[in-house]
């Protein structure tokens, strides 16, 4: 991962968990939100009202959220798509929900 950020992760937290469902189900118990992305079965991301302290859950790309993991969030989100696109990459997908937590529509 640090290889991979070009110098980026010297400006995140990162952490390591045992368990994704034990940490969001912790995490949500100190009043965070957990957002996951889903591809097909959530709501439209520019009409989530993002918390500032928002748990963003991505999946494994191709296999998407794990079924508890996905119980554990509080809500999903997708982007929608056109053509003959059905979804994108995890890197692309990651993106542009970031750039969704920040610029909320005023």
């Amino acid at each position: 991962v640090a290889k991979a950020s070009a110098g980026a992760v010297e400006h995140l937290a990162i952490a390591r968990v045992g368990s994704m469902v034990a940490f969001l189900h912790d995490a949500r118990g100190t009043g965070r939100v957990a957002i996951g992305a889903d591809p097909e079965g959530g709501t439209d991301h520019r009409l989530i009202d993002w918390p500032p302290d928002v748990l963003l859950v991505m999946g494994a790309e191709g296999e998407g959220l794990r079924p508890r993991v996905r119980e554990e969030c509080d809500r999903l989100a997708t982007i929608p798509m056109t053509g003959r696109v059905a979804s994108l990459n995890i890197s692309v997908a990651a993106a542009v929900l970031l750039y969704a937590t920040l610029h909320k529509p005023k």
